[in-house]
């Protein structure tokens, strides 16, 4: 992502393979807030993690350091060194990621996949 935006991208978002029910607007609401000046954006999934990311500026040090992943708290702790990096994030609406086999099963009955 950021030699992306090193490289002269306007924007960059990454999504998660397991995110189950995205949706167009939502990489439409992500591009649309990533217009503004030294911005971030987080799509959080429904575990305390999140399913996408993005931000317009690449941040001098790397995000994924000291994140405690599977935890629970990565949304969270992203946030934070988001907000270190001087990026101002935006949360969109909460998805479901498959992690486990209730997740799996959770998506089969909102007939997702």
């Amino acid at each position: 992502m950021s030699d992306a935006l090193r490289r002269g991208a306007n924007a960059v978002v990454l999504v998660g393979t397991d995110a189950a029910d995205l949706e167009a607007q939502d990489f439409h609401s992500a591009f649309e807030y990533l217009q503004l000046p030294d911005r971030a954006v987080l799509l959080p999934s429904m575990d305390g993690g999140y399913v996408m990311i993005g931000m317009n500026r690449a941040p001098a040090a790397r995000l994924n350091r000291g994140i405690q992943w599977s935890s629970g708290l990565e949304l969270q702790q992203t946030r934070r060194r988001l907000a270190e990096a001087g990026l101002q994030t935006h949360l969109l609406r909460p998805r479901l990621d498959i992690d486990l086999p209730a997740d799996l099963r959770r998506a089969r009955r909102a007939k997702l996949i």
